[in-house]
């Protein structure tokens, strides 16, 4: 199974869905198309957009894979798509298009699903997912455009539950994992009645509170998972 996460707007959560929440459930490797980072810095990546002759080489010789497409790359590895006519429908059993609830990102995810079609994609292997969604909403109200162009379509995957809800871990993972804390196994209330120091028990109590939003993270993976890949 080979997995492109992509869509032509920046902070859709891209990195955190291949990272998070494909990439353990598939055991696959991360595979970063990127050429800068949040600072607009250079830096050293594994492969850039325009080097997709080299991304498709490497990823013929895996049985999994999870290919995390910058914002700033789409454009050149879809220049590449257009020019290696069919290895895109070929190569990759799924490409999940993450967006979030504002205008741009909205107008970019529908010129992302054009650009996939228009390269050979298949409809079903699109696959659209809601991320950073508050509670409080519904998802065909805030992506009322998107359901629209769907129903005008209906050239993609479109199912309205798969949504990642806002979640203040995401704030505080600070390059943790979502797994790791899932499965750390600390007693972290008997760790907190051992100390009497006041600034060693907010520290502890803090590292309960992340393992306990973890867990509330990893079930909606799961669930999002499930959804997207049946």
């Amino acid at each position: 199974m080979k997995v492109a996460v992509m869509n032509m707007s920046g902070n859709v959560g891209k990195t955190t869905i291949a990272r998070q929440l494909l990439a353990p459930r598939l055991g696959a490797p991360v595979i970063p198309i990127e050429s800068i980072n949040a600072d607009d810095q250079e830096v050293e990546a594994l492969l850039r957009g325009s080097q997709y002759g080299e991304l498709l080489a490497q990823i013929g010789g895996l049985s999994r894979a999870v290919i995390d497409v910058g914002a700033s790359n789409v454009e050149d590895l879809l220049e590449g798509m257009r020019l290696y006519r069919g290895s895109a429908d070929e190569e990759f059993d799924v490409v999940i298009v993450p967006t979030i609830g504002s205008p741009k990102q909205i107008r970019d995810t529908i010129a992302t699903i054009d650009a996939l079609r228009d390269r050979g994609v298949r409809g079903d292997k699109i696959r659209l997912l809601f991320n950073m969604v508050d509670y409080r909403d519904t998802v065909p109200a805030v992506f009322a455009t998107i359901f629209s162009y769907w129903a005008d379509h209906k050239d993609f995957r479109l199912d309205p539950t798969a949504v990642i809800h806002t979640n203040e871990l995401f704030e505080q993972l600070a390059g943790a994992n979502v797994a790791d804390l899932v499965a750390d196994q600390t007693d972290f209330k008997a760790l907190r009645a051992q100390t009497a120091d006041p600034g060693e028990k907010r520290a502890i109590t803090h590292r309960l509170g992340l393992r306990r939003l973890a867990r509330g993270v990893s079930e909606e993976f799961n669930a999002v998972y499930k959804i997207l890949m049946n």
